[in-house]
Formats: structure tokens, C-alpha cells, sequence
């Protein structure tokens, strides 16, 4: 499965031992850190002073894939070719653990370091569909 994004490409499909390969073509530090926030379930800030673009692939276990997929309410896509998986219901959802993606991230020379730091956010607090003139 490939998913254009706002810089590159990321493609998923499944890895070694039971692992799904999240691969990203041109893609920036940015991108990288926008891909891990809904994994981690908490805002990922890039802060590598890395420029250009990258290609890297990044291993996770199949649980965590699931476990962050059903977190966000999303569907496993249809990698294994058995059909995806079906949503889970979000009140249930159970907490992505993330110890492969540090593991994987370690492998690639990145590290995350938790911090708390002030971060710039747009709330919507509603929105209505556009009436004729």
C-alpha cells in the first residue's frame, strides 16, 4: 500500500518475521516526525537539524502496527493479502506499546528524547458546510 503525502511517498507492506515496513521516499525529518506522532500517540517534534530529503525504512512489530492503527480508529490495510482488518472501536482502542519503532529508530540513528516544550496548534471548534449565495 502507498501513500503520497505533502513531500514524499510511504509505502507499507509487510517485513521480515511478522513485521510491517513503513518506507519513506523523499521525505524530510518533518515527515518522519509527523508519521510517528499518531504511532506514539503523542506530538513528535523533528528537532535533528537533518535538511533535504531522506529514504528509510522503519520495522515494526505486526501487534504495534496494529495496536497504532486500532488507536487511531483506522483500518489494518490489506498487506498480508487476507482482507484488512477491521476497525476497532476508538473507546477501546488499546495504547500503541512502541517499543519496536524506538528500537527501529534507534537502528536508523535516531533517537526520541520525551521533553515538554511549548507548540503552535490550530483548534477547530466547529464547522459548517458552505451555503449557496
Amino acid at each position: 500500500m502507498a501513500m503520497t503525502g505533502r513531500n514524499g511517498t510511504l509505502r507499507m507492506s509487510a517485513g521480515a518475521h511478522g513485521s510491517i515496513r513503513f518506507a519513506m521516499e523523499q521525505s524530510t525529518m518533518t515527515d518522519v516526525a509527523e508519521l510517528l506522532t499518531p504511532m506514539l500517540d503523542r506530538t513528535v517534534v523533528d528537532h535533528t537539524k537533518l535538511k533535504g530529503t531522506y529514504e528509510l525504512a522503519l520495522d515494526i512489530s505486526m501487534e504495534d502496527a496494529i495496536d497504532v492503527l486500532r488507536a487511531s480508529g483506522s483500518a489494518l490495510p490489506d498487506i498480508m493479502g487476507h482482507g484488512p482488518t477491521p476497525k476497532a472501536d476508538p473507546n477501546t482502542a488499546a495504547e500503541p506499546a512502541g517499543g519496536t519503532i524506538f528500537a527501529g529508530l534507534q537502528e536508523l540513528g535516531l533517537k526520541l528524547d520525551p521533553r515538554r516544550e511549548a507548540i503552535e496548534m490550530i483548534i477547530v471548534d466547529q464547522a459548517k458546510q458552505p451555503t449557496e449565495n
